[in-house]
């Protein structure tokens, strides 16, 4: 039987998602748009949480870029759900999401996704444990494979544009590789794209775990 969308307001997932840790879904709740109330609290949400990471982050953050900010929340609230209850057969990107996919061409599109994003590793590796051959881990590799910063721990091969980018600005790679590290992403630390700047952190940092 196929899952059933109910209200569940995209801000009470986000709330959920930065306050508690937990995503709060359920099914195919959000598999259309949320309506402009909602929209409009939960960019509210979005940029109190954008503003928190941009504070803390080193060598400063590329500017906050709302749209594609509020892109990623959408699409990681459906890919929630749809892992959550796989009774729900249709498990192709939504229309809607697919066509607003930020270019990520700029680090600002890359540190903007990721304030949502950085829990898409999570969901990844649940659709993983379902199994490789599962259709809703092919349609999750396609909405999270263009964002480096998301995929860290996980399988997923990125392409060379996107990981340029990400390692074009200070704040993004350093935020990279730190990720690699205390994820222990053994294929990533290895991969020619971050091998030098990886042994260039744990070298200075001998308590590191080395790879």
């Amino acid at each position: 039987m196929a899952a059933i969308a109910i209200d569940l307001p995209l801000t009470r997932f986000l709330s959920g998602l930065f306050d508690e840790g937990r995503a709060v879904s359920a099914g195919a709740a959000h598999a259309t748009p949320p309506s402009s109330a909602d929209r409009a609290e939960a960019e509210v949400v979005l940029a109190r949480s954008a503003k928190i990471i941009a504070d803390d982050a080193p060598l400063g953050w590329p500017g906050w870029d709302p749209i594609a900010g509020w892109w990623a929340a959408t699409a990681l609230a459906w890919a929630s759900g749809m892992v959550i209850d796989r009774s729900e057969t249709n498990v192709e990107i939504p229309k809607w999401i697919k066509s607003t996919m930020p270019r990520g061409d700029s680090a600002s599109h890359h540190a903007s996704v990721d304030v949502a994003f950085r829990f898409a590793a999570d969901v990844l590796i649940r659709a993983q444990k379902i199994g490789d051959d599962d259709p809703l881990l092919l349609e999750l590799t396609k909405l999270m494979a263009p964002w480096p910063l998301a995929t860290v721990g996980t399988n997923v091969a990125n392409l060379d544009d996107a990981i340029g980018v990400v390692m074009s600005c200070p704040a993004t790679r350093m935020t990279m590789i730190d990720r690699i590290i205390l994820r222990g992403d053994s294929a990533r630390a290895a991969d020619a794209h971050y091998v030098d700047a990886v042994a260039h952190v744990v070298g200075g940092h001998p308590g590191l775990k080395s790879f």
